[in-house]
This record gives C-alpha cells, structure tokens and sequence, in this order.
C-alpha cells in the first residue's frame, strides 16, 4: 500500500463503470548515497468503487488528489484486460503496475457531502443543487427552491382560488 497523487483521470463522475486513473508514488526511493529518486508515473490504475450489483456511490477521483493505491500481490493485467479469472500476466510480484486506487487521504473539508451521524441522522450538503429521482418522478432542491416534476414549490400559484373553505385548483 502507498500515497499517491493522481494526475489524470478517466473517471468522469458519470454513471459508468469507474475508469482508471494515473498516479505519482508519493514516497521517493533513495539511492545508495541517500540522494532521492522520484518514482515515474503509473498509468491505467483501476478505481476502486463502492459498489453491490447494480448500486453504487459514484465518488470519482479528481487531479490532485491524494490517495492509496494498493498493489496486488501478482501480475492482474490479465484479470484487468477480461474481468475474469485468469493466470498471472508473468512472473513480476509487487509491481506498481499491478495497483487499484482506492481512494482520498488528507484531503481539504468537503463543501458537497452526504454525512451519516452516530444517532442514524443523515444531512446531504450541497452549494449548488441536489437532485434524486425515483420512479421517473424528479426533486430538484436548489436556491431558487424546490422543483418536483417540474413544478416550482415556495413560487407557484394555484388555479380556480376562492375564499372560504374550498379546496384550490390544481397547481399551474
């Protein structure tokens, strides 16, 4: 297991398999007089995803960030190539080549985030927007308010309004 920095991506954020990334091994080899040599790039590093069947949490790392990587025991170029049960590529053991990125370390405070509380409360966090869509029918929550199915709520006006104790129209 190392930190790395990831300095590129395949891994868009979107609704898909995870993609892969490049990394720079953040701990230096040394020589034999002490002098450090800075390890070279790692390029098509599968991501590691939260995922069981068909859900998942869609958390794709971005350039810049910090993270582990961790490298398997035997050649996986095989296995990455067919996602399959498969011989070891060749004889190398513990090659970066061989890493999965499995996500962020010392990373800055979260402005989007989903955080679960000790007591089972939730809070989902957002500057810009939350969507979530269920059976086909769509909430969009954002500072201009809330959208359900398209209709804007806290600004939307009824039809058919009377005084009294009738009901309203329905919403225009």
């Amino acid at each position: 297991m190392m930190p790395v920095q990831v300095v590129g991506t395949t891994a868009g954020g979107l609704v898909a398999a995870p993609g892969t990334v490049t990394l720079v091994p953040q701990i230096n080899q040394v020589n034999g007089g002490g002098a450090p040599v800075p390890r070279g790039r790692v390029y098509g590093v599968p991501v590691w995803r939260y995922q069981g069947g068909a859900s998942a949490i869609i958390l794709d790392p971005v350039v810049g960030d910090l993270g582990m990587a961790f490298v398997a025991m035997r050649d996986i170029s095989l296995f990455k190539a067919t996602g399959a049960q498969a011989n070891p590529g060749s004889f190398r053991r513990y090659n970066l080549a061989d890493s999965i990125y499995v996500g962020a370390i010392l990373g800055a405070s979260p402005t989007s985030y989903l955080r679960f509380d000790a007591s089972g409360g939730m809070e989902m966090v957002s500057p810009t927007t939350i969507s979530l869509t269920v059976g086909g029918h769509s909430v969009v929550i954002n500072s201009s308010g809330v959208t359900i199915d398209g209709k804007v709520f806290l600004a939307h006006t009824h039809s058919g309004v009377q005084t009294g104790s009738g009901d309203t129209g329905g919403v225009v």
